[in-house]
């Protein structure tokens, strides 16, 4: 007996990856999936796009596009029992990385076909003064300081040209400039300052650099790696540690696991999550174990 077609919804970012998104729009889906596609229009639609999907009853959700479009899209499902599936149009793509989603389209329908729903912990982060506080989920990864500096200086034309390496640029330009250090509260414990903190939920950062190199995307805790020297030549030095994998041993940084963490500076210092811009200090980050279900490879 032929078992019925799944039905799910992709949402596509029609800007990423130019022609691959044309292919994805038009191309041939698998049997097993009844495939209805939308696009996403603006900066925050496919958030929209994908509640919208849960209302209607659908169980399985694509995210077609980059690393911002696969956030997007686990913030219009986290809670709802929906299943997340990843099409990695993007230049980065840490999330398909980090679960060995491939990168061929063909590939990469399969998994979402034909894979496995598996449980990860999800990221929360609320940040902002007063009554303009905002909260975001992440499925990565997310930072204060100046690695969140780069970020608001990498264009969309630098990632597609450069890829990983356009927030290496960018973090060198920014590392010159001096700004407030962010001081890091882990559980309640007292507060150490550095330049740039990194929340992982994953070991990837910017694609193949495993800052987190000890995170496990459903052990339930949330990796901490703060980085407590300013300036180029110490950014130098740490870009050496994470690509040889031994930065966690320098005396200036700080790695630990945490289930919640605050961050506060003196000055505006901005926040990133999943290498998209949210708002500004003061943040409350914590971790929720096993807050999202996505399609991934059977083996």
């Amino acid at each position: 007996m032929k078992t019925a077609a799944k039905r799910c919804r992709v949402i596509l970012n029609p800007a990423a990856r130019g022609e691959k998104a044309g292919r994805i729009s038009l191309g041939h889906f698998p049997e097993s999936c009844r495939v209805e596609v939308v696009l996403s229009r603006a900066a925050g639609h496919a958030t929209e796009l994908a509640r919208k999907a849960v209302e209607e009853g659908l169980e399985l959700v694509v995210a077609a596009g980059g690393d911002g479009t696969v956030n997007e899209v686990a913030n219009g499902i986290a809670g709802s029992g929906a299943v997340l599936g990843i099409l990695p149009l993007g230049s980065v793509n840490v999330l398909a990385r980090e679960l060995g989603i491939p990168r061929h389209m063909d590939r990469a329908w399969k998994v979402v076909a034909d894979g496995r729903a598996r449980s990860i912990d999800l990221g929360k982060m609320t940040c902002g003064p007063g009554n303009s506080r905002k909260t975001r989920y992440f499925t990565q990864l997310a930072g204060a300081g100046l690695d969140a500096r780069a970020v608001q200086r990498v264009t969309r034309a630098q990632k597609r040209i450069w890829g990983p390496l356009s927030y290496v640029f960018a973090g060198l330009k920014v590392a010159a400039e001096n700004s407030p250090p962010v001081r890091v509260e882990l559980d309640g414990r007292p507060a150490i300052e550095g330049a740039c903190v990194i929340f992982g939920n994953g070991r990837f950062y910017g694609g193949p650099f495993a800052i987190l190199k000890r995170a496990r995307i459903d052990d339930g805790w949330l990796d901490t790696c703060i980085f407590q020297k300013q300036g180029y030549w110490n950014l130098l030095h740490y870009l050496q540690g994470v690509l040889r994998r031994t930065h966690t041993r320098f005396e200036d940084v700080s790695y630990a696991k945490a289930r919640n963490a605050r961050v506060t500076a003196d000055a505006e210092i901005p926040i990133e999550v999943d290498g998209e811009m949210l708002g500004f200090l003061p943040a409350e980050v914590e971790i929720i174990p096993l807050g999202l279900k996505v399609m991934v490879p059977l083996e």
